[in-house]
């Protein structure tokens, strides 16, 4: 009895001597795999993000001799950006992601046909169309925050907000149709106004060190206006109302 307790003991041992290294191995293989995997979700450090961004964007704007001609303009525009950003671990299964972006987009141009009635006369109501050519280029800075959602997954849900500057070329021409002879340029106007932003998107992990953004933003940049001078002292003012803008974008971040 005692010799078989004895080689039950033996055979204890040469089993935990034999098998913990191979389990131990393969334990810090799958914790290493899983750093990989999740490096990027879990970690500190800088990012850097090329952006593509695709917007529809409205706004309406008056003339300030008739307020009631209000033309809409609309149109589909594209940009890129750069952002340079950070991100911090919180106790939470969250992260804070601070970033600075910049973006450039297309111009937003639009016609937009305006109806107006002449004064009454002899001869009845006349009736006259304007077309009002809008075009505004816009640069932007944006400060953005943002919380990610964390998981155990290689996808994460984040929400944010953002706070910028615009930086606008504005250009206006009214003409009457079917007359070519009769058209007003006002003057390209130059401004800089304020804007907000509101984010929600994914995050996919692809490697180490990239990742995938998928987002969209709605976007509200403060009205723009254009001038034109009739004389040294008299001028015409046309403004518009807040731009707003919807925007998908496309980003790879890059984690360092």
């Amino acid at each position: 009895m005692k010799i078989s307790f004895k080689f039950f003991f033996l055979i204890l041992i040469l089993l935990q001597v034999t098998i913990s290294p191979f389990a131990h191995a393969e334990e810090e293989k799958k914790e290493e795999k899983t750093k990989g995997l999740f490096k990027y979700k879990y970690a500190e450090g800088l990012y850097i993000a090329p952006k593509f961004i695709y917007a529809h964007s409205d706004t309406t704007g008056w003339i300030d001799l008739d307020p009631t001609l209000k033309p809409f303009f609309h149109d589909d525009t594209f940009g890129n950006a750069i952002a340079l950003g950070r991100i911090y671990k919180l106790p939470i299964p969250m992260e804070l992601r601070f970033e600075i972006e910049y973006a450039t987009t297309t111009p937003l141009e639009d016609t937009s046909i305006v109806r107006i009635s002449a004064p009454p006369s002899s001869t009845g109501t006349t009736t006259t169309d304007l077309l009002v050519d809008f075009s505004t280029q816009s640069q932007t800075v944006f400060i953005n925050l943002f919380i990610d959602y964390a998981n155990s997954s290689n996808f994460t849900p984040y929400l944010g907000a953002g706070v910028g500057m615009v930086f606008n070329t504005t250009q206006l021409d009214v003409g009457v149709q079917g007359v070519n002879a009769v058209n007003l340029s006002f003057d390209k106007e130059y401004s800089q106004t304020f804007a907000a932003s509101g984010h929600a998107g994914l995050v996919i992990d692809l490697t180490n060190f990239m990742a995938l953004d998928l987002g969209y933003r709605f976007t509200m940049f403060h009205p723009v206006e254009t001038r034109l001078a009739l004389s040294s002292t008299d001028e015409v003012v046309f403004k518009t109302s807040e731009i707003f803008s919807h925007q998908a974008v496309i980003a790879l971040r890059f984690t360092f």
